[in-house]
């Protein structure tokens, strides 16, 4: 048997998302697939469009037979360390033989191939970077200039979303020394951010704007999503407690992950009592929404260079063949597997710390409906 992994917003999941499972399923119609799925925050700085258990049962009932609550300060992240600690979790299962992700517009071969050629060139890429930089450039537009001097991406390959986080994963399979090898899929239907259906498939970005209609059409399965478990206004609803902190309590962010220079005051400047429009006010190159959401819960730079500690696993919803799985994680890591509040005895301080925080961006995220708080504590993971 094969155990493939995939690492998932599924903001919310759709046909995109089920044609990557029916590729895996049929070159390898026996596998089993586990995903690390980004629980109530996802890392645009937003609480996840459905909420953690319903997005995990819909993707149990496409295929993904285990689901693992991807912890909530990888997820808040940049894709650097979202894409890294996530592949270091899947390592830490010991289970996995295959990562899967999709690339746009490009054979997988290819792909492997331009970014093997990318690394072989990294320090002459990293001087041209902080030349551009210097320039007053973003990190971005830098890097994407130095590819273009060095002609090693003329189609701009490696700008696109998901090539961009396809290439981190290859990396830190390399930086891991894993010997989980990749399975890349190129993507069908519109881009990343793209608002068109194209060949029937539609982006997760468009289904969001549009959830009242094609969040019917664009579910694989029957699933019903019942309206208290989607969530809207995602950030406009912590708005109060963001003037709380900021202008009450006068908190400090020198401190506080994914913080630069002068970002509270441009947001302070800016704030109109709503984020949404402040953060549009405010927008520049260093601007990031996932910095409004680590404020708030109070996650800190130390935090996330702790990442590699973590060492533990919370399954959100599995199957027969998911529960075979974590019989299988039990036998081969050290990997603490834990579902409940009473069972974290068994963690170490920061695995707690993590747990808790798992815990407090729930409550977060159900701030408008606080009847759902209940499920963290009483939800059911199997489905039969």
């Amino acid at each position: 048997m094969k155990v493939f992994a995939i690492v998932s917003e599924y903001n919310p999941f759709h046909k995109g998302h089920k044609y990557q499972i029916e590729c895996i399923k049929k070159e390898f119609p026996d596998a089993y697939i586990v995903s690390v799925t980004s629980g109530s925050f996802v890392q645009r700085g937003e609480s996840s469009f459905i909420f953690k258990h319903s997005k995990a049962e819909e993707a149990i009932l496409n295929g993904v037979d285990l689901v693992i609550e991807l912890p909530t300060i990888i997820s808040l992240q940049s894709a650097d360390y979202f894409s890294y600690y996530s592949v270091d979790l899947l390592n830490k299962i010991n289970i996995v033989d295959y990562i899967s992700f999709g690339v746009e517009d490009m054979d997988p071969k290819a792909f492997i191939s331009l970014v093997n050629e990318v690394n072989s060139k990294k320090d002459i890429i990293d001087d041209l970077v902080g030349a551009n930089m210097s320039n007053g450039l973003s990190f971005k537009q830098a890097y994407t200039y130095a590819l273009e001097e060095l002609s090693l991406d003329k189609d701009d390959f490696l700008s696109k979303p998901n090539n961009i986080l396809g290439k981190k994963y290859l990396d830190a399979l390399t930086s891991l020394n894993s010997n989980i090898k990749p399975f890349i899929i190129k993507r069908i239907g519109p881009g990343y951010h793209s608002k068109e259906v194209k060949d029937g498939f539609e982006s997760a970005t468009s289904i969001r704007e549009k959830y009242d209609k094609s969040i019917r059409l664009q579910s694989p399965t029957n699933l019903q999503i019942n309206e208290e478990y989607i969530n809207k206004d995602r950030i406009d609803k912590f708005s109060s407690i963001f003037y709380y902190l900021a202008f009450i309590e006068e908190k400090p962010a020198d401190d506080i992950a994914g913080y630069e220079t002068g970002l509270l005051n441009l947001l302070k400047n800016n704030y109109d009592g709503y984020l949404s429009s402040t953060v549009e006010k405010a927008h520049n190159k260093r601007y990031s929404k996932s910095f409004l959401i680590n404020y708030i819960l109070d996650i800190k730079k130390d935090d996330v260079k702790k990442l590699s500690s973590i060492n533990f696993i919370k399954p959100l919803k599995f199957n027969d063949k998911g529960r075979k799985l974590i019989s299988m994680i039990k036998k081969s890591s050290e990997i603490n597997i834990v579902y409940k509040d009473k069972h974290t005895k068994i963690l170490e301080p920061f695995d707690k710390y993590i747990w808790d925080l798992d815990k407090k961006a729930f409550f977060l995220a159900n701030l408008d409906r606080v009847e759902n708080n209940v499920n963290h504590f009483t939800h059911n993971p199997y489905i039969k």
